[in-house]
């Protein structure tokens, strides 16, 4: 139940309901159908046999004629009603009430259905034992058949269903479409792209859903432009000073101390450009275009000047943007050069999927380590200097840039094991 939708469990717990309630009153029904048929079959033959059980002159005359196979009443010494009968309860209530409203004592009242004669359709036999022991019988049409009965009340059933489930599910339809638009608009939102408030429809629940949702939207969006103006006063108010400071490191006379200081400074500076990069991720969002993946790397690799080779690569076109994606790329291949001293290139296609990996020889990460090392700051090593071992961004920048472009960064032991291949997985257009 968990996995369908709202409107495909209403619809069956309405279903369930409806097929509840018709079963019940089906089987109400018919028990009623089948007394009345056995009250309509047992009246007649005990009004016979109580008009004959009360004068003992016709009782002896029905004991001496001759060829009782045909008689529908007869007498006899012993209980005519076979042992394997089906005994009708209901019936020999309905024979001893008549014959008690009408003074008629018996000891034994025995009804039983069986089978007709030549093919005809089951009996019903009804046997009072007289007070002087001998048996009275009678013989009559048994209940007709109940088939026609059951096919009524089938048709009675479905149709029942048909009008309370249509416009169940003309409703729920309804609700259900709302539902989806507004499950479709909260996973396309971003928080940059302006977009016009869904229209309220729908009952008034689904109305008050679709409201709020729309004034979360739009808090979400201010909150996203207030951040953007915020970083652009600190990234103006920050990077003046660091200018100033650079100026005045490069007037100290003392050569190394001066080396030290601009170093410090540049090392400050480029770590604030990161922490400003990673924070505006998302925040400059464009749409996502057809990009081919092998001239991109071919571009790559000739940058590095033969520090980066070229694996196998096929052509593929993924969905991106084309700035932000071969930045991720460059930090890739940035940390495998750091870590590993060197970097190899290779893209394959997998179903839908675009698979763009970076690999290095270098120590790798631990399968345990690896979600840190896509958390920002996440240093895996604290001991290695700023130098050796980066700011703890920028797999995390990576990371941030293929999920706005659609696709995720895995971290995976390559296929011989040494090193680590760092795969950027987008959607492939062909």
């Amino acid at each position: 139940m968990k996995r369908l939708s709202l409107a495909a469990q209403v619809a069956l717990i309405v279903a369930a309901a409806i097929l509840i309630a018709q079963a019940v009153n089906f089987a109400i029904a018919l028990d009623n159908r089948r007394g009345q048929l056995v009250n309509d079959a047992a009246i007649p033959a005990a009004q016979r046999l109580v008009v004959i059980a009360d004068s003992p002159a016709m009782i002896d005359r029905l004991e001496e004629r001759r060829r009782p196979g045909r008689r529908r009443v007869r007498v006899g010494s012993e209980n005519p009603v076979p042992d394997d009968a089906m005994r009708l309860p209901l019936a020999e209530r309905i024979v001893a009430d008549t014959f008690a409203n009408n003074g008629v004592n018996v000891r034994q009242v025995v009804a039983g259905s069986v089978d007709g004669r030549r093919g005809h359709r089951t009996m019903i036999l009804v046997a009072v034992q007289l007070e002087d022991g001998r048996w009275l019988s009678a013989r009559g049409p048994g209940p007709r058949p109940m088939g026609p009965l059951i096919v009524l009340l089938a048709a009675q059933s479905l149709l029942i269903g048909l009008i309370v489930l249509i416009p169940t599910l003309l409703l729920l339809r309804k609700v259900g479409g709302s539902l989806q638009r507004l499950a479709r608009r909260a996973e396309a939102f971003d928080g940059l792209h302006a977009r016009e408030p869904m229209d309220e429809s729908g009952p008034s629940d689904v109305r008050r859903l679709i409201a709020a949702t729309n004034a979360m939207q739009e808090r979400i969006s201010a909150m996203m432009r207030e951040k953007d103006v915020m970083l652009g006063a600190i990234g103006h108010d920050l990077r003046t000073p660091l200018t100033a400071l650079r100026l005045e490191a490069e007037t100290v006379e003392d050569g190394e101390r001066r080396l030290a200081l601009v170093a410090q400074i540049e090392e400050l500076h480029a770590r604030f450009e990161q922490i400003l990069e990673f924070a505006r991720l998302g925040s400059v969002a464009g749409p996502l275009e057809p990009v081919e993946v092998a001239p991109l790397l071919a571009a790559l690799a000739e940058k590095h000047d033969g520090q980066v080779k070229l694996g196998a690569i096929e052509a593929l076109v993924v969905r991106a943007q084309s700035g932000p994606l071969r930045r991720a790329i460059e930090n890739l291949i940035d940390n495998a050069l750091r870590h590993g001293g060197d970097a190899e290139l290779w893209a394959r296609g997998e179903g839908g999927n675009a698979i763009i990996a970076v690999r290095d020889h270098g120590p790798g990460i631990p399968p345990d380590r690896r979600e840190l090392a896509l958390q920002p700051f996440g240093r895996l090593d604290p001991s290695r200097s700023r130098q050796s071992g980066g700011h703890g961004l920028g797999l995390a920048i990576v990371a941030a840039i293929a999920r706005a472009q659609g696709g995720r960064l895995e971290l995976a032991d390559p296929a011989d094991g040494a090193g680590l291949e760092a795969r950027i997985v987008l959607d492939r257009l062909s």
